[in-house]
């Protein structure tokens, strides 16, 4: 990720932690993908490592964004897809 440049000046120096009680991964089964929601074992709201932003559109309207920063996934997540978001304890 430090490596895009659009996402440089974030890594540098605007991350953040985006609160959440799961989140969802899709798996392909064929033709179909099937939703798999993941959440803690004890059911509490964890934190996602990610990256945000400011900026000012050409048209000047000012715009706050974010992005989740994913790795390889584990274990558990590995069947299901081949990335997963960085959670924090």
């Amino acid at each position: 990720m430090e490596e895009k440049l659009s996402f440089r000046k974030s890594f540098e120096k605007k991350r953040c932690l985006v609160l959440a009680d799961g989140f969802y991964e899709w798996k392909n089964e064929g033709r179909a993908k099937k939703p798999y929601r993941i959440t803690l074992l004890n059911g509490k709201p964890f934190a996602f490592a990610g990256l945000w932003d400011s900026w000012v559109s050409p048209t000047g309207q000012t715009i706050n964004s974010c992005t989740i920063i994913t790795t390889t996934p584990n274990k558990l997540m590995e069947p299901i897809h081949n990335r997963m978001p960085v959670i924090l304890p």
